[in-house]
């Protein structure tokens, strides 16, 4: 995980330098930001990020529902980092099977896949055989098209890759609750 200790940092060195440069920034319109303008929306982001959070954490605690998450927390949270959530009606499938897939990052076929649910990543629910960590590991190993996908409880954000180990679960975890509840600006930067 020294990649993400690098890209805490302020100045990005090492192996992670490479996220870091701007020159591969851009947004849809193919347009890349000078420091100034990234800097000013990395600023805004994290604001409006910790806003959020302090709006709807006391409901998350208390059990915020799902529609509600994706709409209120998850949908805004999400926008400031470039996304732009596609509900999925259908399941989405891959392979032999059908995955309960609820939202595309944006439209598109290289849109990331997203389960966003407000149990926790690894809880399985009463008539799910797969936690949602699980759904998305599924689908991503029998999917062609898609290498990486998001896992969201609201609390967490899990980046899954595709990994065909059945007893360890690989993922890199961002703890949206630490980061906004510490202002923790290195920890955000890194997410």
């Amino acid at each position: 995980l020294t990649l993400i200790e690098d890209l805490r940092g302020d100045t990005v060195t090492g192996d992670a330098k490479e996220l870091a440069d701007l020159a591969l920034f851009e947004d849809e319109a193919s347009v890349r930001p000078t420091r100034a303008q990234y800097d000013a929306d990395f600023e805004a982001a994290f604001a409006t990020g910790r806003s959020l959070w302090s709006a709807h954490a006391e409901e998350i605690e208390q059990g915020m529902d799902a529609g509600r998450l994706r709409e209120r927390l998850l949908g805004p949270f999400l926008s400031l980092l470039g996304f732009n959530l596609q509900f999925q009606r259908s399941h989405l499938s891959a392979g032999d099977g059908s995955f309960r897939i609820t939202h595309l990052g944006w439209e598109g076929e290289d849109a990331p896949p997203m389960i966003l649910d407000p149990s926790p990543p690894d809880a399985r629910g009463e008539r799910q055989r797969r936690s949602a960590h699980e759904e998305m590991q599924a689908y991503l190993n029998a999917s062609t098209q898609h290498t990486w996908g998001i896992v969201s409880d609201g609390r967490v954000v899990r980046l899954v890759r595709d990994f065909h180990h059945t007893r360890t679960k690989g993922y890199v975890e961002f703890e949206i609750e630490h980061i906004f509840e510490a202002s923790s600006v290195a920890d955000f930067r890194a997410f």
